[in-house]
């Protein structure tokens, strides 16, 4: 029945709205009000204020190692980002005594060596280019361009590396570089196709400990929904020149440049309106001006459906951890990165291996993600090897993958192996990232 046809209510019905609604109209006004304001706060962004870590470290390649007095010095390839105090697994390195599966407490020395307690003679520089240390017990990862830090979000970078660690008060981005580095975080099309046209406001939080100054994007593609090119800088130009996007990429709005200090403000672009011709938008802040290992914070990033800017409402952690997980999954506990040498967590099946190649093992089913992910089977044994798994006896045997689809799939005997066990597994990552 209208609300029309409702009989009119005494004025103390509504004493703890203070009187302000008289007739049923203003009743009406105040639950369409109360929907848009509801509305608006639907961001469009998935980890906006960058809770959900689940790639937490990236292997890194050793280069060399030398010991002194029962000290251990490791030289990775890359700027490690470690801290003192934090523990590293040190796997594949060709002598067992440097070896650490379970990880070792280390000391920081420089962007790319690090050292710890290790017994032994002492040893003059070695090449070990067969090495690898990760990053075990802090939420960090140093990222190239276009890798993933932060669930669903991009770094990229015009040179070298971003060191991003998960802070209380957002992520922290340290450039090992001078240059411009930016980040990015791609919307779906099946989120964005009812706000084509729409006016949008798009906002993010960031400080400094440095003077460097920072810019915020709307950007949309127009090539194939949901294959977007990550790599979205043609080039990064000069200090002081807006980035130039590759094909198929462009601007919708700047905000105005903005110099950041060691406070939060608030980056923000007002009532955009998206063509009806893009397929996805991302929104796109840059940093540049800064010098190598200052930090960045950023926090509290949204693209919502309003005319104007709107303070950040943060979501539930659980809604953003099932929502990042349409897109990437693994068998690790969210505290811990992949390749990490640990039973936690692995998938097993009980088998007997009198079974020949290309029989099944087993079948592994998920909440339906975003699409068919790719599948990376990864071995707990150690060292962590990809196209394994172990049986109960600890033996390394080749599997492969089959069936998938975006629920489920099927794990292969790849090697026509037959090893008297009682169980065989490992852990998986999947990606189904647009």
């Amino acid at each position: 029945m209208p609300f029309s046809y409702f009989p009119p209510l005494g004025e103390q019905v509504w004493g703890n709205l203070d009187g302000d609604i008289e007739r049923q109209d203003d009743l009406i006004d105040l639950i369409e009000e109360k929907a848009s304001t509801a509305e608006t706060k639907q961001n469009l962004l998935i980890n906006s204020n960058f809770a959900i870590w689940q790639r937490v470290a990236t292997p890194l390649e050793i280069g060399s190692r030398e010991r002194t007095s029962n000290i251990a010095t490791i030289e990775t390839e890359s700027p490690h980002g470690y801290e003192t105090g934090d523990t590293v697994q040190i796997t594949n390195m060709g002598t067992g005594t440097y070896d650490k599966p379970d990880g070792v407490v280390i000391t920081k020395i420089d962007a790319t060596q690090f050292s710890y307690s290790n017994t032994g003679s002492d040893e003059s520089n070695t090449t070990e280019l067969s090495g690898v240390s990760l990053l075990l017990d802090r939420v960090s990862i140093v990222c190239s361009d276009t890798d993933f830090f932060a669930d669903r979000w991009l770094s990229l970078n015009e040179s070298g590396e971003v060191i991003a660690t998960e802070e209380e008060e957002g992520a922290k981005l340290t450039a090992t570089s001078s240059d411009k580095f930016g980040v990015m975080q791609i919307v779906p099309h099946r989120y964005l196709e009812q706000y084509l046209g729409s006016g949008l406001s798009v906002s993010i939080d960031v400080k400094s400990n440095s003077s460097a100054t920072a810019k915020l994007a709307l950007i949309s593609w127009e090539g194939e929904a949901d294959e977007p090119t990550r790599d979205a800088m043609s080039s990064w130009n000069s200090v002081g020149t807006d980035p130039t996007l590759v094909a198929d990429w462009r601007y919708e709005s700047i905000s105005d440049e903005v110099t950041l200090s060691s406070e939060f403000q608030t980056l923000k672009i007002e009532d955009l309106t998206v063509g009806s011709g893009s397929k996805n938008i991302a929104i796109f802040l840059w940093i540049e001006g800064i010098s190598a290992y200052e930090n960045i914070i950023i926090n509290n990033a949204q693209i919502i459906k309003h005319s104007s800017y709107i303070p950040y409402k943060r979501s539930y952690y659980a809604n953003e951890l099932a929502q990042c997980m349409q897109f990437y999954r693994d068998s690790y506990s969210l505290f811990h990165p992949p390749y990490k040498h640990t039973d936690e967590g692995k998938a097993s099946f009980a088998a007997s291996f009198g079974i020949s190649n290309g029989n099944v093992i087993g079948t592994i089913h998920f909440l339906e993600m975003y699409k068919t992910p790719s599948v990376e089977l990864i071995s707990s044994a150690d060292p962590p090897v990809n196209d394994y798994w172990a049986v109960s006896t600890g033996v390394n045997v080749g599997v492969s993958v089959d069936y998938e689809n975006s629920k489920s799939f099927t794990v292969i005997n790849d090697s026509g192996f037959s090893i008297s066990t009682s169980s065989v597994g490992g852990h998986y990552v999947l990606d189904a990232e647009i």
